[in-house]
């Protein structure tokens, strides 16, 4: 199940706008009819007179001021209070998700994409403008363990695979795949050598991945600033034995990758 916190913005308050301005406006009524008492209104006294008044009326509107300001911050809070909540997504609230079983393992989010990866379940996006969801159609069976996104808003993820063993072998099409494009449409796949073209990692079973958004390496005009990229990889089985994995860094992408 994913969860989603919404916060209130400056904008939700409006409904409490009037609220504030009537507050305001009672409390600070008795300024605008404040007078001093008529018989000290003397010729004598006008000038001291006429002095007072503006002090006292300057104090109180003060006071009358802060006092509202007060109450517009408990409306606030309490107006705060009832915009926050809890959106929730499930198999049983969006369809789409019928296939996830609910086992969301990570998520990020790229410009107006929230990438939801899950445990054998492949990969999942929300559309935030268009409020949908849908599935990526290139990782539909694997397991997902980590998503982050670089600075060019491409997208990078570990994965250790499809379920169970195949030829005496584990964690199956695992490995790193990038979308460059920031959304699922061209995909990029690193893995160990062998098994595919951008092979280069220590192992299929990738538990983790870090972009260092803070180095760039002069790239393509794709994709012009590529980031360098930390990958955390565990064991698994290639011919009934079992390989090691390790740490592995790479100055633009996976197939640069060397272990540490």
């Amino acid at each position: 199940m994913l969860i989603q916190k919404e916060y209130g913005n400056i904008g939700d308050y409006s409904c409490c706008y009037p609220v504030f301005l009537i507050i305001h406006l009672l409390l600070n009524r008795r300024v605008v009819t404040f007078n001093l008492p008529d018989r000290l209104n003397r010729n004598k006294f006008i000038f001291p007179v006429a002095v007072s008044k503006v002090i006292i009326q300057k104090t109180l509107y003060m006071k009358q001021f802060i006092l509202s300001g007060v109450f517009c911050i408990i409306a606030s809070v309490a107006c705060r209070a009832q915009i926050n909540s809890f959106q929730h997504f499930t198999a049983a609230t969006s369809p789409v998700l019928a296939n996830s079983a609910n086992a969301f393992k990570t998520v990020e989010i790229n410009r107006w994409f929230i990438w939801a990866g899950t445990q054998y379940k492949g990969l999942y996006l929300y559309d935030t403008m268009r409020k949908i969801w849908h599935q990526a159609p290139q990782l539909t069976n694997v397991f997902i363990n980590d998503i982050k996104v670089d600075r060019a808003n491409g997208i990078w993820i570990a994965q250790s695979g499809i379920l169970g063993s195949v030829g005496g072998g584990s964690s199956i099409a695992g490995g790193v795949n990038y979308f460059p494009l920031g959304r699922d449409t061209a995909m990029e796949f690193y893995s160990v050598p062998g098994t595919t073209t951008g092979g280069g990692l220590l192992s299929r079973n990738v538990r983790s991945i870090f972009v260092d958004k803070t180095y760039q390496l002069r790239g393509n005009s794709d994709n012009p600033y590529l980031p360098r990229v930390w990958a955390a990889q565990s064991n698994f089985i290639t011919s009934f034995n079992t390989a090691a994995g390790g740490l592995g860094v790479g100055g633009s992408k996976p197939a640069a990758i060397t272990a540490k």
